[in-house]
């Protein structure tokens, strides 16, 4: 890739082809300056652009082509709401209920609707000092967003965008009725879908815009026709919750119905956050997803990767990982228990997580007896898919991995800059956020990667060494293995790393 100094160079070697235009260069007149380096600026943007359309076909660089090969696949970003459980005080000396349905909002004024409502009693006034009755409330974050369509035109598969608010909320749920309240059926992709099936699907194109499309008379669902009305119901979250603990809500409306009370003495915050919601898939996420065959179904019949359907469910899974009974015998032997059985182990935030702090001494494999709500609700995944099949859990298995990196580099470098700039690199690669690295070649990739990112140790005779300490101990399928601050050293020196030669 050519960069703008490339280009400035190359200027000053040409300059002089055009005397009236040299004399202003080296005099620095900005006039010339401003449009030389704009120009410099623009080709060096280009080229990138081009290294990286070479890239392409070979790994997905570009957040375009990951967003498209997404939407080939059938990939919908949506997200899941979370749930809380709210303390009430209520100060009215007359009993208050929050019914299901009323809106409440957090200190970020995102709308949360009641699912659990409560009748509080009338506060109590003990010796003349006021005392509020208590009570708990629970709700989901979400709001509803609702608008008609009218079709333009007679078309196969017709679609229709969804507009986006452009308030960092994501589509939760879609429901497509006619004029007079008849629902049309969701299917993926067209399956099962006859006919005159009424129905429609959901789609993402490469920009991230959601579509719902219906279908075409005498191949899959119905044709719509111009003029034909739509009521489409949306409802939209802000993902994953990160709320601090005794966060005050609010109620979005003080208007009640019932005598004698006033609203604003009804006093809420957190109690605790039942379910902490997940975000749309990342675009890291997308990209793993992505490796992924094309051809590919959530039924039975096409499963053959159910690390991939549960990671398309649960994008923000910190680590998953999923074996048959081939790769369990191989690591612990062979047993009865483990005939036609899927292992899971995952870790989100509420998880338990074994720690193996000395390879050599590795700990036992541990089955969760008590699953939490999210391992729960991935064992009943796997089993909506395909019930033939048993599913065990184990506690996932954390394993640093120990990193040395040894480089020498010019006495024009900072020292302490380019080792911060060594670690940072193999921290964001290779760290915890980054997924599992048990089985690739990290030595070789850090290699390349500092090669990219710490340009520094590729000049002249400037050195660099990476060492990677091998796992010890048998293969456990349920590993996770990442690099930490405290696994990572680095050494880096200063020399004279020019090769020797005429005029040095």
């Amino acid at each position: 890739m050519l960069t703008k100094a490339d280009f400035l160079a190359q200027v000053a070697l040409n300059i002089d082809n055009y005397p009236t235009a040299a004399a202003l260069y080296r005099a620095n007149d900005p006039r010339l300056t401003v449009l030389l380096e704009g120009m410099a600026i623009q080709l060096a943007m280009l080229s990138q652009q081009l290294d990286l359309a070479l890239a392409e076909p070979f790994d997905k660089v570009r957040d375009s082509t990951v967003l498209a090969a997404a939407a080939m696949r059938g990939i919908v970003r949506k997200a899941t709401p979370g749930r809380v459980r709210l303390a009430v005080q209520n100060s009215n000396l007359v009993p208050v209920t929050l019914e299901a349905g009323r809106v409440v909002l957090d200190s970020d004024s995102n709308p949360y609707i009641v699912t659990v409502p409560a009748t509080l009693p009338a506060a109590t006034e003990p010796g003349g000092v006021l005392s509020p009755s208590t009570g708990f409330i629970d709700a989901d974050q979400y709001y509803a967003q609702n608008f008609t369509h009218t079709a333009t035109a007679t078309a196969d598969f017709y679609a229709i965008a969804l507009p986006d608010p452009d308030d960092g909320t994501t589509l939760y749920t879609l429901t497509v009725t006619d004029n007079d309240d008849n629902p049309y059926g969701y299917r993926n992709n067209y399956i099962n879908a006859l006919p005159g099936d009424k129905i429609y699907t959901v789609e993402f194109d490469d920009v991230g815009v959601a579509y719902i499309r219906f279908g075409v008379d005498g191949v899959a669902g119905v044709q719509v026709q111009a003029g034909d009305p739509f009521k489409i119901y949306t409802t939209r979250t802000v993902g994953k919750l990160d709320l601090k603990a005794n966060s005050p809500f609010a109620l979005a409306s003080l208007a009640t119905s019932e005598s004698g009370v006033n609203l604003a003495l009804v006093e809420l915050s957190l109690n605790q956050v039942l379910y902490s919601g997940d975000n749309p898939a990342s675009m890291a996420t997308l990209r793993t997803l992505c490796k992924y065959p094309a051809i590919y179904d959530d039924s039975a019949v096409f499963l053959g990767e159910f690390e991939f359907l549960v990671r398309k469910k649960y994008p923000d899974l910190a680590f998953l990982a999923v074996w048959n009974e081939a790769i369990e015998e191989a690591a612990r032997g062979g047993s009865l228990d483990n005939i036609n059985t899927l292992f899971v182990a995952c870790y989100d935030s509420t998880e338990t997580l074994l720690s193996q702090a000395d390879p050599a001494s590795p700990v036992q494999p541990d089955e969760v007896l008590s699953p939490t709500a999210r391992q729960i609700a991935i064992k009943e995944l796997i089993l909506a898919a395909d019930d033939s099949y048993k599913v065990k859990l184990y506690t996932p298995v954390t394993s640093k991995i120990v990193i040395t990196v040894t480089a020498r580099v010019s006495t024009a470098h900072n020292t302490d800059v380019v080792a911060a700039k060594i670690t940072q690199a193999i921290l964001t690669a290779f760290g915890q956020a980054a997924g599992n690295h048990a089985g690739k070649p990290v030595q070789r990739l850090i290699y390349a990667l500092l090669k990219d990112k710490a340009p520094e140790t590729n000049a002249g005779n400037a050195f660099l060494g990476v060492e990677v300490a091998e796992l010890v101990g048998a293969f456990r399928p349920e590993l996770w293995r990442f690099a930490s601050t405290d696994s990572v050293t680095v050494t880096v020196t200063q020399s004279n790393v020019f090769a020797g030669g005429w005029g040095a």
